[in-house]
């Protein structure tokens, strides 16, 4: 089956000596159909990248087309969010695994560019998504190669 749906993230990027603040609330439809509220903080001057998107499983915003004129970076990246899921195609009703109402992600990564070749690796814990899962929840790993040629 296929499914499309829209995704909104209204954010206000707050400047501060060294990084930023992003507060930011999203909305999802499609394969789920949810909320978000969260914040990002981003240590280490401007971020390298000019356009970002953010990961739907880890929650990290990943860098989109040519970077700023920034060569050489090494930054931090910090977040959490939580969402309320009013619905899911990946648990049905007729499913035995029941579909946990809100979630929780921390993140937690680091970056370092190069002129034109970078690294980012990070961490996100989630908290179960159906009820059964193992309390402790689970972390995602992530790790993205760049090169600008």
């Amino acid at each position: 089956k296929i499914v499309i749906g829209p995704v909104l993230e209204l954010a206000k990027p707050i400047a501060f000596a060294g990084g930023e603040f992003r507060p930011f609330v999203e909305l999802r439809g499609g394969i789920e159909t949810l909320a978000r509220v969260g914040a990002d903080v981003w240590i280490g001057g401007t971020h390298p990248f000019a356009m970002m998107a953010r990961d739907p499983s880890s929650g990290f915003r990943n860098g989109i087309g040519r970077t700023t004129s920034q060569t050489n970076a090494i930054g931090f990246v910090l977040g959490a969010d939580h969402t309320y899921v009013a619905s899911s195609y990946l648990f049905p009703t007729s499913h035995r695994a029941v579909m946990e109402k809100t979630r929780t992600r921390a993140r937690f990564g680091v970056m370092a560019q190069r002129e034109a070749y970078g690294i980012f690796a990070g961490w996100t814990w989630v908290s179960p998504e159906f009820k059964g899962q193992d309390p402790k929840g689970q972390v995602l790993g992530s790790v993205r190669f760049f090169w600008n040629f």
